[in-house]
């Protein structure tokens, strides 16, 4: 990473077309924010123009349905929320994504029959996926911002590091889903910059397609104390903030939370998939021997 020479603004929206979405009265801002991720990774290093269905990744992934529940299920309900860990592991699994057309959006969030789940469109191959370290901040007695990567307190090199990475993911392989609090108190509607400065929880999760590190701190209600934004894209419409995307502040106390992307797509090179992965993430298993046992339909 140190051998890249960064530039000290970038945005994706120069290079691709990246479609601003908007997800309007659903909960499905994680499943916009995760395909758009897919679809920017593709058109920037395959020069293929995509629509993915959200609304599918909604459904396959969760557990209520009007006539049972959903064997493939992630452990959430309909729009119960969920982040790139929950859209992510849809396509390791190869539940999708699947076309626009094949699952179309609709303004709600009903309970559909497990008969409506489209199953066996997956087009895509998801072959490689980041997970970035995570920076939580909090502010010490004295007002000042401490970053830490878990326990670690991270040094200005440790932190500068992890911005490079994020940064060269952004212009390799595309944007990178992550979470933020939104709330209007914390957004300058004037300049379309945010800055979570509080300690709060998630509440919506965006796409990170650039960044600017001269973005002045005067752009912010609530001021950081150094210039440098991420240029974020929301999934609101484009009528919302600056043609759809706002500028987050490096210092908001959310954003470097949570981040992930795709590094690599293939075409499918299957006929059938066989596992038992219905999970999120696992960390670890202690056991002395395991064994995966599936049964063919045919010979293979």
């Amino acid at each position: 990473i140190k051998s890249v020479l960064l530039p000290e603004s970038y945005d994706l929206r120069d290079y691709i077309d990246v479609e601003v979405k908007n997800q309007m009265n659903v909960q499905s801002c994680w499943a916009f924010s995760s395909t758009s991720a897919l679809e920017t990774n593709i058109l920037l290093n395959q020069n293929e123009k995509w629509n993915f269905s959200e609304r599918h990744i909604e459904y396959a992934t969760a557990s209520n349905f009007t006539d049972g529940e959903n064997p493939g299920s992630l452990d959430r309900e309909v729009a119960s929320g969920g982040n790139s860990y929950v859209s992510f592991a849809y396509y390791a699994r190869g539940d999708g994504p699947i076309l626009e057309e094949d699952m179309p959006f609709e303004n709600n969030n009903d309970v559909i029959s497990i008969n409506d789940l489209p199953t066996g469109k997956t087009v895509k191959q998801v072959e490689d996926m980041k997970f970035f370290p995570s920076i939580s901040k909090s502010f010490d007695s004295n007002n000042n911002l401490i970053y830490k990567n878990g326990s670690t307190v991270l040094t200005e090199d440790q932190l500068k590091d992890i911005r490079d990475e994020i940064k060269e993911h952004i212009m390799k392989y595309g944007a990178i889903s992550t979470i933020i609090y939104y709330n209007t108190t914390y957004y300058n509607n004037e300049t379309h910059a945010y800055n979570l400065n509080t300690t709060q929880w998630t509440n919506h999760v965006v796409t990170i397609i650039g960044w600017d590190d001269n973005y002045s701190k005067d752009n912010f209600l609530y001021k950081p104390s150094t210039d440098g934004a991420y240029i974020v894209l929301n999934s609101w419409g484009d009528s919302w903030g600056d043609n759809g995307i706002f500028y987050v502040s490096y210092e908001d106390l959310l954003i470097e939370n949570y981040l992930g992307g795709i590094k690599e797509t293939s075409d499918i090179d299957y006929d059938n998939i066989y596992q038992h992965d219905t999970s999120v993430l696992s960390a670890y298993m202690l056991c002395q021997y395991s064994a995966n046992v599936f049964t063919s339909t045919q010979n293979e």
